[in-house]
C-alpha cells in the first residue's frame, strides 16, 4: 500500500512539474526575464516617477493661483490639467494586482463623475477642507472632477465662492499622496514580485500584461468612443458620454492611451530594450507576420486618432462617419490582440469578451 501511494505521489508531482514552465524559458527560448525586469525598470518605474512629479507640478500650478489671485493663472492651470489627464492614461494601464489592490486608481481618477453632487458640495455654506475631500465618494474628486471645476467656473465664479479652488486644491494634494501611495506600493510589495514572476501562470506578469494590453485598447474603442457613440452597449450618440466634455479633450487622451499600448508592445522609447515585440518575434516566421501586422494597425489607428474632426464633444454626431472609421480601427486592433497576439504567446485570456469582437 505505502508502494503504492508513493508511486501516486510521484507521478502527480512529474505531472505538475511538467505542467508548470517553471524557467523564464517560453517554448520559444525567450527569455521572458528580459521582458519583466525591462518593463519593471524602463517603462513602470519610468512612469510612477512621472505620475508624482506630474502630480506635485499641479498642486504648484493650484498654489500660484492662490498665492496670486490672478485670471491669467487660473486659465494657465488648464493646460496643468491637460498634463497629468494625459500622464494618468499611461498609469491607468499599470493598475494591477498590488497596485490596483491599493484602490488609489479610484481616487486619483475615476470617472465618470457625480457632477451634481460636486456642484453642490461648492454650495456648501462651510469652507471645504482637506478632511471633508478625503472622506468624499471617488465620484466626487479626482482629476475628472477638478476638469470639471476648472474648465466649468471661470475666473468671476472663482473669486465670488472661494470653496472652488478650496476643492481644487484639496483634490490637488489628495492626488499628490495618492500617487505616492503607487510609488512607495511598487517599490516596496509588487516590483521584485513583477520582475521575478516569469512562468506562464495566468496570474504571472507576463500573462497579466498581455490580457492588459488587450482589456486596455477594448477600454479605450468601448468606454470611449463606443459608448457614446451608441455603438456598444447603448444605441443613441451622445456625447455627455465621452471621457473629457468640459475640457473637450476627449481625442487627445484617446491619442495617449495608443501611446501607451504602443510603448508597452515596444518595451518603451528605446531601441535596445526588449518589448512584447521581441518575444513575438521569437516564433520565427509566424511571429514576423503579426509582429508587422499590430504595428501596422497602430499606424493606421495613429493615423485615423489625427484627422479625424476634433473635438470630439462637438463633431461626433457631425463628423459621424469619420468617428465610425475610427472606431472600427480600434475595433480591428482589439481583434487582432484578442486572437493572433494572445494565441502565438500560448497565454490564457482572462479578459471578457462580451461584445464579440
Amino acid at each position: 500500500m505505502n508502494k503504492i501511494l508513493v508511486s501516486i505521489l510521484c507521478i502527480g508531482a512529474l505531472i505538475l512539474s511538467c505542467s508548470k514552465d517553471d524557467d523564464s524559458k517560453a517554448s520559444s527560448g525567450f527569455d521572458r526575464l528580459k521582458l519583466t525586469s525591462g518593463l519593471a525598470n524602463n517603462v513602470i518605474d519610468h512612469n510612477l516617477n512621472t505620475l508624482i512629479t506630474k502630480s506635485e507640478g499641479f498642486n504648484t500650478c493650484v498654489e500660484t493661483v492662490k498665492s496670486s489671485g490672478n485670471a491669467a493663472d487660473f486659465e494657465a492651470l488648464k493646460d496643468c490639467w491637460k498634463d497629468i489627464a494625459i500622464h494618468w492614461q499611461f498609469s491607468r494601464f499599470f493598475m494591477v494586482k498590488d497596485l490596483k489592490y491599493t484602490t488609489q486608481e479610484q481616487v486619483y481618477a475615476y470617472w465618470p463623475i457625480n457632477k451634481v453632487k460636486v456642484d453642490e458640495n461648492i454650495m456648501l455654506t462651510t469652507p471645504i477642507t482637506q478632511t471633508m475631500i478625503n472622506g468624499l465618494g471617488s465620484n466626487q474628486k479626482g482629476i475628472y472632477t477638478l476638469e470639471r471645476l476648472i474648465f466649468s467656473y471661470t475666473w468671476t465664479d472663482v473669486t465670488a465662492n472661494p470653496n472652488i479652488l478650496n476643492y481644487i486644491s484639496a483634490i490637488a494634494k489628495e492626488n499628490v499622496i495618492a500617487a505616492q501611495h503607487l510609488k512607495t506600493t511598487w517599490e516596496n510589495t509588487y516590483k521584485a514580485k513583477f520582475i521575478e514572476s516569469t512562468d506562464n501562470f495566468v496570474t504571472s506578469s507576463v500573462p497579466i500584461i498581455t490580457n492588459r494590453i488587450i482589456e486596455y485598447s477594448e477600454y479605450a474603442k468601448n468606454e470611449k468612443l463606443g459608448y457614446p457613440m451608441g455603438l456598444v452597449k447603448y444605441t443613441d450618440v451622445d456625447p455627455d458620454k465621452l471621457e473629457s466634455i468640459y475640457a473637450e479633450y476627449s481625442i487627445e487622451l484617446m491619442q495617449k492611451n495608443l501611446d501607451v499600448i504602443e510603448k508597452v508592445y515596444l518595451g518603451g522609447d528605446l531601441d535596445n530594450v526588449i518589448g512584447f515585440d521581441d518575444y513575438i518575434l521569437s516564433f520565427g516566421q509566424k511571429g514576423i507576420d503579426i509582429d508587422t501586422k499590430i504595428k501596422a494597425q497602430i499606424s493606421k489607428l495613429r493615423t485615423q486618432l489625427t484627422t479625424v474632426p476634433t473635438p470630439a464633444y462637438t463633431n461626433l454626431t457631425s463628423a459621424n462617419a469619420d468617428y465610425v472609421l475610427l472606431y472600427e480601427d480600434w475595433k480591428a486592433l482589439v481583434k487582432l490582440l484578442k486572437t493572433e497576439f494572445i494565441t502565438v504567446l500560448n497565454i490564457t485570456p482572462t479578459f471578457s469578451d462580451g461584445d464579440g469582437d
